[in-house]
């Protein structure tokens, strides 16, 4: 249950349409857009009511979705019918006051950062779910390596943006996820880096001339043809998927010193302090506050270095960590236990 169109979450959705032994799939949409799939596909553009989500339900084991439910009815459905309900939780879209929260069975955390912070809730909450960890993958096989040799251009993938949030204790200044208003101050700074962007002009109206700006290609491998290091001065992120794809490349990567952007074995870190941000009407997060001038002295720092080994090494670890060769095992192995565990059906 999850999108097929879009950024970070809909690649995710369509990975796990694709490596798991998944039955049927509920994408939120116009149905008239439905697109081939690995599995059956049911786009509905409305809430489901009760009976349509049990009969949807019927005859599964597991419903599995990212981040949250996009129907909310599925999620108790699934409990009064036996069926195991597992999420892969980005971190920062949860409150504990969310009413499907105690519908859950297994949290299969992708990142040590949310795993931690679900194992404080389920103390301090009692909540009853499981709680795995398992580095999420990505399809290596897609992603083709290049070794890289001197850092000569950064690049930097924007995607949506993420969600815009406003510092709480800076209520008049606002910024996106990704961090493109630190990156474009920070080339201002620095006009001898060489940096590739890619953005919509909407999104990056405005840059200096070392600044090379391009749309976003259909196909995500192709972010990561050209330049040597990839920079993500992300303000907080729930997994960050262009910060192993881009490792996966041969690109070496540089973001926020701050979990979970850090977890993923950078090159170099960008010094960060973490505030109080508020993403949502009643959401309230911990998020990085960058100092261009901070990020433009990483980037000197690592402009025109050697990173023949540091290519091999960012490559090596997305195979050994993150690849879905790797995991696939794993996260069916999760599943299974979770099939295997009692449950009390309403």
């Amino acid at each position: 249950m999850g999108p097929d169109r879009g950024f970070g979450l809909a690649h995710q959705c369509r990975d796990i349409a694709c490596h798991l032994p998944i039955d049927r799939w509920l994408i939120p949409g116009d149905p008239m857009e439905r697109s081939d799939g690995p599995c059956r596909q049911e786009w509905i553009d409305r809430d489901l009511s009760f009976s349509e989500a049990e009969a949807w339900l019927d005859g599964l084991d597991v419903v599995l979705f990212v981040e949250r439910p996009d129907f909310p009815t599925v999620v108790p459905a699934a409990r009064r019918m036996g069926v195991r309900v597992i999420c892969v939780p980005n971190w920062e879209w949860l409150s504990p006051s969310a009413a499907w929260l105690a519908d859950v069975d297994l949290m299969l955390c992708p990142t040590r950062h949310t795993a931690g912070m679900l194992t404080e809730w389920k103390h301090c909450y009692r909540f009853e779910w499981e709680i795995a960890c398992v580095p999420w993958p990505i399809d290596t096989s897609r992603i083709r390596f290049r070794r890289r040799r001197i850092c000569r251009q950064f690049v930097y993938v924007h995607g949506s943006g993420g969600a815009r949030g406003v510092w709480c204790g800076d209520p008049e200044t606002s910024v996106r996820r990704k961090g493109l208003e630190i990156l474009r101050a920070a080339a201002e700074l620095a006009p001898e880096i060489r940096l590739i962007i890619y953005a919509t002009s909407h999104d990056a109206p405005r840059f200096p001339t070392n600044v090379e700006l391009r749309p976003p290609p259909d196909d995500n491998q192709l972010l990561y043809c050209d330049g040597d290091v990839c920079v993500q001065p992300s303000h907080w992120e729930g997994l960050g998927l262009p910060l192993l794809e881009c490792q996966a490349a041969g690109m070496p990567l540089v973001t926020t010193d701050v979990a979970p952007m850090n977890e993923h074995q950078p090159l170099g870190t960008i010094p960060a302090k973490t505030e109080a941000m508020q993403i949502g009407q009643n959401f309230w997060i911990p998020a990085a506050r960058i100092d261009p001038s901070q990020l433009a002295a990483v980037l000197r720092s690592f402009s025109g270095r050697r990173i023949t080994m540091a290519s091999r090494r960012a490559r090596r670890f997305v195979q050994r960590e993150h690849s879905w060769k790797i995991r696939k095992a794993q996260i069916h192995q999760q599943i299974r236990r979770a099939i295997a565990t009692p449950v009390d059906i309403e």
